[in-house]
């Protein structure tokens, strides 16, 4: 089956787990591996990623970030060193780190400077943190390769060793890089230091700053992280929004790729009564995926069958409509009256906030289809698992989403969804790694090149549709 935590988050890793790569031994001439991976070690240690424990007291939150920013700033001259230009616009980078802008999801709030969001509020969520996601131009993402692969086991900083990467080539959209953070200098070799993990994401750029949509697109809000919402119910909401908001008309079909007019074919599907094929249904007219935007998913054509409207089903290079422009996705799902303010377009970019915008201009029947919506991509035929070895983390995290969702917008309480029903199916099916039944047919390799081409079109049209 195709794991949507694998596609996520990576092999072996969990919603909580943090970062977990590993740096590989690869040939010191091609900075490539070849065969099976090993691992290196350093200092005496196996070379796989730690958590940052910011509540010991070993770790402090500003110190740690402080060191961070230089190690990067020390990190973007070797580059420059490399290939003649560095990897941020000189005249934004100090900017962009500083303020946590290059930052993707919830890494970008650990870089927030201490005077917008503080320590004790930040460690209060976030007492632990795993991998740190860092956008740069995807452009440079394969001499970024090469520049880690010749600074192995290189002092950045009085505190911070590059110590190496998970990557066998170049080619990939992320590069999941490992650092030696040095706490206690004092201590014997091999302690005193957390080993921890950056994850450098090739990212769409625009005047040296990553664009609206690619902070959009991977955003996590702070307020959700407070309400315990894990980013992906934003991105999960906004594509039941979209689907929603455009019902495939009553008996609309779906026309084959060779059908024309003089030649009318439509698709077919088993009924599950009769078990006699019959016209398949259409899905929603829109979809919103994260490289898209919201666009349209079928095209209606000048023709019809049996007097039914047929339509063709638009590959993604064929959606001319698509949208990435923040305002016209606000106006296509909720309507261009009144005219949405600043403070909507704010609240598109999280979960709490969308909440906050259908509780205003949708009715109480749209809102209860759109949660239904949810449970369906939930627990339903479509539902995905998100822990590869947890059922239980599984279910904490999509019923704290519903939870949340029940509690802001009480119209919800009319629901005819059987949600326990749905959720003993589910969690009835339900496979972890290492039982019998559990698959993973998409290695490592392919999921990353899925990331590096059409991220989240698999997100959206394998795993949510």
């Amino acid at each position: 089956m195709f794991s949507i935590s694998r596609f996520m988050f990576g092999s072996d890793k969990s919603l909580n787990e943090g970062g977990n790569t590993r740096a590989l031994i690869r040939d010191p001439e091609t900075g490539l591996v070849k065969g099976p991976d090993s691992i290196k070690r350093f200092r005496g240690r196996v070379a796989t990623a730690e958590k940052i424990d910011l509540k010991g007291g070993r770790i402090g939150r500003q110190q740690f970030r402080e060191d961070v920013i230089k190690m990067l700033r020390v990190l973007d001259s070797e580059f420059k060193r490399d290939h003649g230009d560095p990897i941020w616009d000189p005249s934004q980078r100090d900017d962009i780190l500083g303020s946590g802008f290059a930052f993707n999801g919830s890494s970008a709030h650990l870089f927030t400077p201490p005077d917008k969001l503080s320590d004790e509020e930040f460690i209060r969520y976030r007492p632990a943190v795993g991998d740190i996601d860092l956008t740069i131009p995807v452009e440079k993402m394969d001499m970024l390769f090469s520049t880690l692969n010749r600074r192995e086991d290189q002092r950045l900083t009085d505190r911070i060793t590059y110590v190496g990467h998970n990557k066998k080539s170049p080619g990939s959209h992320q590069i999941n890089a490992l650092f030696s953070y040095v706490w206690d200098s004092e201590a014997p070799e091999g302690e005193g230091e957390t080993f921890f993990q950056i994850d450098f994401e090739g990212s769409e750029y625009k005047g040296g700053r990553p664009t609206e949509w690619a902070k959009f697109s991977y955003s996590s809000s702070w307020q959700d992280i407070t309400y315990g919402v894990k980013g992906l119910a934003h991105k999960i909401l906004l594509m039941s929004l979209a689907s929603v908001t455009s019902p495939p008309p009553l008996n609309a079909r779906e026309a084959t790729p060779a059908a024309t007019a003089e030649k009318p074919r439509v698709k077919q599907t088993r009924d599950p009564a009769t078990g006699q094929m019959v016209p398949a249904r259409i899905r929603p007219l829109r979809s919103f995926d994260l490289v898209s935007g919201l666009g349209s998913r079928y095209k209606k054509l000048d023709w019809q069958l049996n007097g039914e409207e047929v339509y063709k089903y638009l590959k993604r290079v064929e959606r001319t409509d698509s949208t990435r422009d923040l305002r016209e996705i606000f106006m296509n799902i909720f309507g261009e009256k009144p005219s949405p303010t600043e403070e909507d377009i704010h609240n598109l970019g999280s979960f709490t906030g969308l909440l906050k915008i259908m509780d205003q201009r949708m009715s109480p029947p749209e809102i209860v289809k759109i949660y239904e919506e949810m449970v369906d991509r939930f627990f339903g035929a479509r539902g995905q698992q998100l822990s590869a070895t947890d059922p239980g983390e599984d279910s904490l995290v999509k019923d704290r989403i519903l939870e949340v969702f029940r509690e802001t917008l009480t119209e919800t309480e009319s629901s005819t969804i059987d949600l326990k029903s749905l959720k003993q199916d589910f969690y009835s099916r339900y496979k972890v790694r290492g039982q019998e039944g559990f698959v993973e047919d998409t290695d490592q390799a392919q999921i990353d090149e899925s990331r590096r081409r059409n991220l989240n079109r698999i997100l959206e049209s394998i795993i949510w549709e």
